[in-house]
């Protein structure tokens, strides 16, 4: 081994190897620098937003069977999931204490935009009534499925990700409300699917993003979902429902249990050879 002490410098030609480290490269080593530890609760109400994304769409889609089916009239179905919005949205601003969404030209602003949708949607109804009545029932479930499958993964829930993208969840949700209103029988059954579609994956995750700092708010609201939803689809199938407690059971008890036991396992390191950060001042 060279006599000459080894230096951390490219500017000097030394007798070491190119790869060679001294005992002291690890002396700035450092591990889990401000790592933060979740608990469980803080893991469990953080993924209810999933929940509630999850319970939305089951309700979507057991109410168009049950358009399908005239179990209710189209008025009850479409003038109670708007109830169950506005009662959301009153909870929310009672909350807080904030009654913009009341106020006159608040109210005047909305009820402008809801009469022009409702408007070119009723016009448009027929349009889309047979945009995809040639093609076969079960192409359009399997694309119905897909398309609520890439719905929820690539659903905005707070998150930064690569698979993040509200644009992409809304068109591929809207795109299956389209290719179920060709299987229902009137324009106005089509129609009142559209007015669904728009109330449950465009106004509701707007809702969500405003109840998401308040923790008892946004897991009562996805408790009143995910009954809704439960109490629809045991109607429909009672093994489907099972299948979706299991499934909200793994979402909102296992997944979180399994995340706060792995923490433990999480270690990074940091040291010299990292790239320089400048820090402004």
């Amino acid at each position: 081994m060279p006599s000459e002490k080894w230096e951390r410098v490219l500017f000097k030609k030394q007798k070491y190897p190119d790869n060679y480290v001294d005992a002291s490269f690890l002396a700035d080593l450092r591990k889990n620098v401000n790592l933060y530890k979740y608990t469980w609760w803080e893991a469990f109400t953080g993924i209810s937003v999933v929940t509630h994304e999850i319970s939305s769409t089951v309700l979507f889609v057991v109410t168009f069977f049950y358009m399908q089916d005239d179990v209710f009239s189209i008025s009850t179905i479409v003038s109670g999931v708007g109830l169950l919005l506005l009662f959301c949205a009153f909870l929310q601003q009672w909350r807080r204490n904030d009654w913009w969404m009341f106020k006159i030209s608040t109210l005047y602003e909305h009820a402008k935009s809801c009469i022009i949708f409702l408007t070119f949607g009723y016009m448009f109804s027929p349009i889309l009534k047979t945009l995809t009545e040639s093609v076969s029932t079960d192409t359009i479930y399997a694309m119905v499925f897909l398309m609520l499958i890439i719905h929820v993964l690539f659903q905005d829930y707070g998150a930064d990700g690569a698979l993040v993208s509200s644009t992409l969840s809304l068109n591929s949700a809207l795109f299956a409300a389209v290719c179920l209103a060709s299987r229902l029988s009137t324009v106005l059954h089509t129609f009142a699917l559209v007015i669904l579609a728009v109330m449950l994956f465009v106004l509701l995750p707007l809702l969500r993003r405003k109840l998401r700092d308040d923790i008892p708010c946004l897991l009562f609201v996805t408790g009143i979902f995910l009954v809704i939803a439960l109490t629809a689809l045991i109607n429909i199938s009672v093994v489907c429902a099972i299948l979706f407690i299991i499934l909200c059971f793994c979402i909102n008890v296992l997944f979180p249990a399994l995340f706060i036991h792995h923490q433990k396992y999480k270690e990074n390191i940091f040291g010299p050879w990292d790239e320089a950060v400048v820090k402004s001042q």
